[in-house]
């Protein structure tokens, strides 16, 4: 798993740094292209084999950082309705993966606090991609959530909400088959 968090990190420290100059948010986006050359440079550190890692303090940090960014983020010139939606898809990863594992828990009625390895990575590893090529598909799953709340934003509010629900429907489809699928993912 090394590369993952701070590569997510950093695909949505791009996106918004970019975002942020379109929507004429200099602060956010100069603050985000900080947050993103820290990404950069750690990352350097972080693949395989990792000679630093980043901790659950480390990777907190991180996706609370994005959220405020995501929340403080507001697209200029575009209606309420075709954009409230974009920090969720940037942060879709996390936040997919984050219910998928909450969701497992629950429905297999173990702790929702307890340590295992349903997590996405944990999953992938299991139906056999190797570590790297696993992190690869995780990072490109955030690059192409970023490329659709990205053309989604060109959209009228009605055919961007109606983009927004059909990613979350693919989604929760996507989080009942991992949860149900892989029941036995215990340390």
């Amino acid at each position: 798993m090394d590369g993952l968090a701070i590569g997510i990190a950093g695909i949505a420290f791009a996106f918004f740094m970019i975002m942020s100059l379109v929507a004429q948010q200099t602060f956010l986006a100069i603050f985000s292209a900080c947050l993103l050359g820290i990404c950069i440079g750690l990352y350097a550190f972080n693949v395989s084999p990792a000679r630093l890692f980043l901790g659950d303090s480390g990777a907190q940090m991180l996706g609370f950082t994005l959220a405020a960014v995501g929340m403080i983020y507001t697209p200029h010139d575009l209606p309420q309705a075709s954009s409230w939606f974009v920090p969720i898809l940037v942060l879709g990863v996390p936040i997919f993966d984050t219910s998928m594992v909450v969701f497992s828990r629950l429905i297999h009625h173990r702790p929702v606090f307890h340590a295992d390895r349903t997590h996405t990575y944990h999953q992938l590893v299991a139906w056999g991609l190797d570590p790297g090529r696993a992190v690869l598909a995780i990072q490109l799953t955030t690059l192409v959530l970023c490329f659709v709340a990205f053309i989604a934003l060109s959209f009228p509010p009605l055919q961007a909400t109606l983009t927004f629900c059909g990613v979350v429907l693919l989604g929760m489809l996507l989080l009942v088959f991992l949860a149900l699928k892989n029941p036995r993912t215990e340390e």
